[in-house]
């Protein structure tokens, strides 16, 4: 019997990127553009882009720069309900200079009025 190759729900490959603030899902998830990500800022000095060096794979890579403070740059990714009890989140990470705070990889949170607060963090 043949395993089937697992296809993921969100795949966000930065290589299909062109222009502007939104990166394209190529997972089976939705259709259209309900599930595409947006690079985004907060506070002052910090960036989300896409370059095309120091890539781990592919041709072009998401670059988040942090500022001195709080904020930075991150990818926001759509709203979507999570089934089952296992997950898994694979990603190349490369940093230039060793964090002197810590450095938040993801977040998923649920912080609906009259929900349960589900929270999940990841820091180096």
């Amino acid at each position: 019997m043949t395993t089937p190759t697992p296809v993921p729900i969100l795949r966000y490959s930065f290589d299909t990127w062109t222009s502007g603030n939104t990166v394209t899902n190529d997972g089976s998830l939705g259709t259209g553009t309900a599930y595409n990500a947006t690079l985004c800022t907060t506070g002052t000095g910090g960036s989300a882009s896409i370059i095309s060096s120091s890539y781990a794979t592919g041709t072009q890579c998401l670059s988040l720069v942090g500022n001195s403070t709080i904020g930075g740059g991150y990818l926001q990714l759509p709203s979507f309900t999570m089934g089952g009890n296992s997950w898994a989140i694979c990603l190349w990470i490369k940093i230039s200079s060793i964090p002197t705070n810590n450095v938040m990889i993801f977040e998923f949170s649920n912080n609906s009025i009259n929900a349960q607060n589900m929270n999940l963090y990841a820091f180096l």
